[in-house]
């Protein structure tokens, strides 16, 4: 490690010389039985379990949750991993190796928190005096000391509280318009990474929808036959194809070809495709419209990801009203419109605590798709869009409304 290195102050470029003096946090800065995530301030990613040792990481259920100890002297803190297969103290081994796995911190697992102007903290050894935790640009964990000129971006942390964090991301969302619904390709959301949750909605007027896609997962659906219908869902369905990829009839529900969504979820690949080709038709479909939203979140349960579906197909009002589903602190809540009409998206702007994810509208439909983290358990309530609304009665209900709780990775 170089004796002088430059460090951005005020925006100039100077050079220290002097001795760098530590600011070591202590028990009274509410940092006890914390439960947090070490973000390393070079990159910006979470450290994570390599073997018996660690490095960083980008994904959600890699990164490791520490609690915070404060067992020792009042300046002197332990950071103790009590996720599944990740458990044991934060320790040095030696000035070249940290490890994981001690179950009982001593000496080398005791670390004193230096604190830094801009709201970092350095992590500096008890066994090894003065040696600071760093990592360099290939993941590899090392004590330092650090040099005159203070510490750089390598040799900064932050304790991220873990209640803190959005358990769930949004990474990005595409869309897509087809006039015939054949051969339709969507792009997948760049920054999509394997373990994220990828959720499609596919959307179609005046003709068939598929209740299948190969490698994909059918989570909510809606299929209505006239503006006033409700939805038909897949349980209703009483004569399908041969492949059961679509359904013919819907009981007394109808044939559904008047409007219809349905979402889909799959778990991103280590090599996902950049693309993703559907075909809404079966041999005798009517060649109308179809439409596709595509979009990706990190942190939720790829496994199971669905807690609770609701569905709504007449709610007879100028907004659209999201039928209430159950969900907890933490899940995300979509909610999926489909609109019988092309219309600005300011029409129906999203519920009031929620976000726009994704629109599209042309030719003679649109699509919506908005978000939201819930802050507690329970009933979400009715959640109605804001904007203008329809602009005519004759559209009130024109819509195919999904409510879907997606629960966090545990």
């Amino acid at each position: 490690m170089k004796e002088n290195r430059s460090i951005l102050l005020l925006g100039l470029i100077v050079l220290c010389s002097q001795e760098v003096s530590a600011e070591y946090l202590t028990h009274s800065e509410s940092l006890c039985n914390q439960k947090v995530y070490i973000q390393s301030q070079l990159n910006g990613q979470h450290i994570a379990p390599d073997g018996l040792s660690i490095d960083l990481t980008t994904t959600v259920e890699r990164r490791i949750s520490f609690t915070i100890g404060c067992e020792f002297n009042n300046d002197e803190f332990t950071f103790a991993s009590a996720d599944d297969g990740k458990s044991g103290y934060l320790y040095a081994e030696s000035e070249a190796n940290i490890l994981t796995n001690r179950s009982y911190p001593g000496n080398s697992g005791k670390w004193q928190l230096d604190k830094q102007s801009d709201g970092s903290i350095g992590i500096v050894s008890r066994k090894f005096s003065g040696k600071y935790l760093s990592v360099d640009t290939s993941e590899h964990f090392s004590l330092i000391d650090p040099s005159n000129s203070g510490l750089l971006a390598n040799d900064k942390f932050k304790l991220v509280d873990v209640n803190s964090v959005a358990s769930i991301t949004h990474i990005g969302s595409n869309v897509v318009w087809d006039s015939d619904g054949s051969n339709i390709v969507v792009q997948t959301p760049s920054g999509i990474k394997a373990g994220d949750l990828m959720v499609m909605v596919l959307h179609r007027t005046d003709s068939d929808l598929p209740l299948k896609v190969e490698g994909w997962t059918r989570v909510a659906e809606c299929f209505k036959t006239g503006n006033d219908s409700a939805c038909a869902v897949a349980s209703d369905c009483t004569s399908w194809t041969a492949d059961r990829k679509f359904c013919d009839r819907f009981g007394s529900k109808g044939n559904g070809e008047d409007l219809a969504q349905a979402i889909y979820f799959k778990r991103a690949g280590n090599n996902e495709s950049s693309t993703h080709s559907i075909n809404m038709n079966k041999s005798d479909s009517r060649r109308h419209p179809g439409w596709v939203v595509m979009s990706a979140f990190r942190g939720a349960d790829v496994n199971a990801p669905v807690r609770s579906v609701s569905n709504a197909g007449c709610d007879r009002n100028k907004h659209s009203l999201f039928p209430s589903v159950y969900g907890e602190k933490g899940d995300l809540l979509l909610m999926s419109q489909s609109f019988d009409d092309a219309v600005p998206y300011s029409w129906f702007a999203a519920p009031q605590g929620s976000e726009r994810l994704a629109y599209i509208g042309k030719s003679d439909e649109s699509g919506f798709l908005y978000g939201e983290i819930l802050k507690a358990n329970g009933q979400t309530g009715t959640r109605i869009t804001t904007g203008s609304g329809a602009e005519r009665s004759g559209q009130y209900c024109k819509d195919a409304l999904l409510s879907v709780s997606i629960k966090p990775m545990k």
